[in-house]
């Protein structure tokens, strides 16, 4: 997910435009320092200082604000960032970086509603920040409005019709939203902008197989592994797409290569497991389930397996 990252560094500039005493304007600069070297923790310290220094201007002060603020949503650390974001839009209400940062912190919350208030009024502001236009689409979906965010990506396409990221963005919330013709024709129209992305063809894929239609599906899993041999998730994809036909000795042997390329993915034991289910391999099956459990997987079907295993009550 994209954040104003740059509008920390353009703070610190604009701090510097009125400068307070040697100490502080230090502070400053080695707070700029610390968070383009990553050193989060030491940005904050220093920001920290800086703030309750009590020699900022109240502008000043709300660009420190802000700027802690994407330390803070950098550190995944929401709920503060939301009050030192909302802290800097008390002194500069239209301040639109501190609004469009307050609404990922706010989806990073779960309050998508209020993401979708700040995203909106950055947009009153900025009518053709597109990044603005793609995260309110993103809350749109986390918000279960999916119709919504397809309006959304409709006016940013219309803003920047050659952009292929765009085209891909809309074609991910089609498919969120069902509409597999959408979302197909968007991937297709993707892979011509963008070019041989193995993910764009592994998500036509995806769409193609749960619209049925298996041979192109196939088609896009196979050219994706013939640019990213060791991809772990175009097996996966195929092997749900072999799953689906019952065919499940191929979906087997393709888990079987994903969990080779990536043992950390519970959620492919899962899948396997299903896969011996549905092919008899009780024990294999068994071996499996226990597998997804213990690496942390929550699913009503795994645990409906569990229960008859004996594991859990």
């Amino acid at each position: 997910m994209t954040r104003r990252i740059l509008a920390f560094a353009t703070a610190l500039l604009l701090a510097a435009a009125a400068p307070a005493t040697a100490d502080v304007e230090a502070d400053i600069n080695a707070a700029y320092q610390a968070a383009d070297a990553g050193d989060l923790g030491e940005a904050h310290r220093l920001l920290d200082l800086i703030i309750a220094s009590g020699e900022l201007t109240p502008d000043r002060q709300a660009v420190m604000l802000e700027a802690r603020g994407v330390i803070l949503v950098l550190m995944k650390q929401p709920a503060a960032a939301v009050e030192d974001l909302s802290a800097a839009l008390a002194i500069a209400p239209t301040y639109t970086d501190a609004l469009y940062n307050r609404g990922l912190a706010y989806i990073d919350l779960g309050r998508y509603e209020a993401a979708i208030a700040d995203f909106k009024d950055v947009l009153a502001l900025e009518p053709t920040a597109i990044d603005a236009l793609e995260r309110l689409a993103d809350a749109y979906v986390a918000a279960g409005r999916p119709q919504e965010a397809v309006e959304v990506y409709d006016r940013a396409m219309a803003l920047q019709p050659d952009d292929g990221l765009l085209v891909y963005g809309r074609a991910e919330v089609l498919y969120a939203a069902g509409d597999l013709t959408g979302a197909i024709v968007d991937y297709s129209t993707a892979i011509t902008m963008l070019g041989e992305e193995p993910a764009l063809y592994i998500a036509r894929g995806d769409a193609r197989t749960d619209a049925g239609d298996f041979d192109n599906a196939l088609l896009d899993y196979n050219h994706a592994l013939s640019l990213s041999p060791r991809s772990a998730a175009v097996y996966r994809s195929r092997a749900y797409m072999f799953g689906k036909q019952g065919f499940l000795e191929f979906a087997i042997q393709d888990y079987d290569q994903a969990i080779d390329l990536d043992p950390d993915s519970g959620w492919t034991y899962f899948a396997r497991g299903q896969a011996h289910a549905a092919a008899g391999h009780v024990e294999e099956a068994d071996a499996d389930f226990m597998q997804a459990y213990a690496m942390g997987v929550e699913s009503a079907q795994l645990d409906e397996r569990l229960r008859a295993m004996g594991v859990i009550e």
